[in-house]
């Protein structure tokens, strides 16, 4: 799974920001089938404003992703001819606690457009803890 990506600066003091990653997907053959899925792009991105408090520092966003089949599907459990891709967007929090050497963040995106996959909403927690 190959990966590029980068953050650009929006501001003299780094307050705005603005982040892409790009990863391509390829694919072998599934256990017990003869079906070898087709190659998939994946982008995310994100916009973000950072203020720094005293006891923390908050990121406010917009984020989201595209996922794209590029080819299709083959072998004999190969069911549809169609390239699936969906797209999703929407707000991102995070706060930086540095006396606890944590990360919070909450992430919702909303998916649309999606072609042969199925669309819904997406609600992330995520905490990380830094050693």
């Amino acid at each position: 799974m190959p990966s590029l990506g980068g953050t650009w600066y929006l501001d003299r003091q780094r307050t705005w920001s603005l982040s892409l990653l790009a990863r391509g997907e390829a694919h072998t053959r599934q256990r017990f089938t003869s079906r070898k899925p087709g190659m998939d792009l994946h982008t995310d991105w994100g916009i973000a404003k950072t203020i720094a408090g005293k006891k923390a520092i908050w990121d406010f966003g917009l984020t989201g992703y595209t996922q794209w089949q590029l080819s299709k599907d083959t072998g004999s459990g190969a069911t549809s001819t169609a390239l699936d891709h969906v797209y999703g967007v929407g707000p991102e929090v995070s706060v930086f606690l540095p006396q606890n050497l944590l990360i919070l963040s909450l992430r919702w995106h909303q998916e649309f457009d999606a072609v042969d996959r199925t669309e819904g909403n997406q609600l992330t927690f995520t905490a990380t803890g830094i050693f």
